[in-house]
């Protein structure tokens, strides 16, 4: 019996247990598609060695992360909350990488900046967040 109740804490760790609003998800969706557009002037930025592009990204990004991270919490999605923050540190490695004229490292770590974004997609917190009503 002790086994199974370990086995299920073990299972259920950084699973969400909060909930949002109907509304709070529709923005959350809108979001997504929002932060989905806004990397390419990221990576257009690289490709164009411009930092101001690359800035216009990264800020972008980053005001739609921090919006995103606050649904996260919400919803319990801990695991998420923790993927969004080490994508929210690569952003800033982007900035200021661009700042300096570093494009190379602009171009490195926006693949990171992908992996980061796949690998919090691939944790699925929306299928574990409740929508209230």
């Amino acid at each position: 019996m002790i086994v199974k109740s370990v086995l299920a804490m073990i299972l259920t760790a950084g699973l969400a247990t909060g909930a949002v609003t109907a509304a709070e998800r529709a923005a959350h969706i809108m979001r997504m598609d929002d932060i989905d557009a806004a990397r390419y002037d990221i990576e257009d930025g690289a490709a164009a060695k411009s930092a101001e592009q690359v800035q216009k990204g990264t800020t972008a990004v980053g005001d739609l992360l921090r919006a995103e991270r606050a649904y996260f919490v919400k919803g319990g999605a801990d695991d998420a909350t923790a993927a969004l923050d080490k994508t929210v540190g690569i952003l800033r490695d982007i900035d200021a990488a661009a700042k300096a004229g570093d494009f190379t490292t602009v171009s490195a770590r926006y693949a990171d900046l992908q992996a980061s974004c796949t690998a919090c997609h691939d944790l699925k917190a929306d299928d574990r967040i409740k929508v209230e009503g």
